[in-house]
């Protein structure tokens, strides 16, 4: 959990600054995802970082991982849809 919380301060940091995301920003969500490749939250932190960063086919994957982790999720769901149609899917 760590390494979620510390990704979460990067990206509201950037956020609220209205800056690019840090490189530790995503490097923390790797290593969350490592430690625990089933967290459902580290991989939507992921997902949405990759979609702020336009990085749409990246964020659609990755929300397409976290659907079938817990594909009762309807946040994921919804998210899934958004990445989507952002990608013309």
């Amino acid at each position: 959990i760590y390494w979620q919380k510390l990704a979460q301060m990067y990206l509201i940091e950037s956020f609220y600054n209205k800056t690019p995301v840090k490189p530790e920003a995503e490097e923390a969500l790797k290593k969350a995802i490592e430690l625990s490749p089933n967290r459902v939250e580290a991989k939507t932190y992921y997902a949405e970082m990759k979609l702020w960063q336009g990085r749409v086919g990246e964020a659609v994957e990755m929300f397409k991982e976290v659907s079938e982790i817990d594909p009762t999720n309807s946040d994921v769901v919804w998210e899934l849809a958004v990445a989507e149609n952002s990608a013309g899917q």
